[in-house]
């Protein structure tokens, strides 16, 4: 998959994930990480780097932006926010490895009274790879798409005996109209109703699968952490 591809998918990907946070509040004081929950998003994708992205918030689900020195990194990568989101690309490790996360306070933190100074010390938790890779069966690699107008596009891919999985589909084309399937059940089938293509033009197009696992991780310093890995696969198509 060519970085061009892969960077439209993080792009499509990242726009559904910011849907749910619409109406959502920043929140820039000092927390204390008991206070704090972690949502961590992993795209890991066939080739090439994965995608990551950290998103903390508040008893109150408000986004919280670190404006005080912290710092947070992936692999000992520093992630940048954006739009409510820590990001960044990292190597992509082998099965069997894991993603180290590392939560840095600043050095002089104080409690959002002003009055209790919080704990400087690193916070640092591991998300184990999910072996489980999308395969797609149809539409191939480079094949030429009628784009639906009647009937739904179908999409099979091999799935995955994985627990706690499911699947979703992303299509686009050249001129960046994008439509997508809800998350469903990893049955190796995905339909996307013809109505969502009406604007869609002939010509290069992308479809993304993701399988999506969700777990949490247990025994950090946080309230609460939560994962969502996917493997993504991402093939080239031509709508006509």
């Amino acid at each position: 998959m060519t970085h061009r591809l892969r960077a439209r998918a993080t792009l499509l990907l990242a726009a559904l994930a910011l849907l749910a946070l619409a109406g959502c509040k920043l929140v820039t004081t000092p927390q204390a990480t008991i206070n704090v929950h972690v949502s961590v998003e992993i795209q890991r994708f066939l080739q090439g780097q994965t995608h990551i992205s950290l998103r903390f918030s508040d008893p109150a689900n408000n986004t919280i932006e670190f404006v005080s020195g912290e710092t947070v990194a992936c692999d000992g990568q520093f992630l940048r926010y954006a739009l409510g989101f820590y990001v960044g690309d990292v190597p992509r490790p082998s099965d069997g490895g894991v993603y180290t996360f590392t939560y840095t306070p600043a050095a002089s933190a104080a409690s959002t009274t002003g009055a209790t100074p919080l704990s400087t010390a690193p916070v640092t938790f591991s998300v184990k790879i999910v072996p489980a890779p999308v395969t797609f069966t149809q539409p191939v690699n480079g094949a030429t798409v009628p784009i639906p107008t009647s009937a739904a596009l179908t999409i099979t891919y091999q799935p995955s005996a994985q627990n706690n999985t499911s699947m979703y589909a992303v299509a686009s084309d050249s001129r960046y109209h994008i439509t997508a399937v809800l998350p469903q059940p990893d049955s190796g089938t995905l339909t996307i109703p013809a109505d969502q293509f009406a604007d869609f033009q002939a010509g290069p197009g992308t479809l993304t699968l993701a399988r999506l696992t969700a777990e949490a991780v247990g025994g950090t310093q946080f309230n609460g952490v939560d994962v969502q890995f996917k493997n993504v696969t991402v093939e080239s198509i031509v709508w006509q």
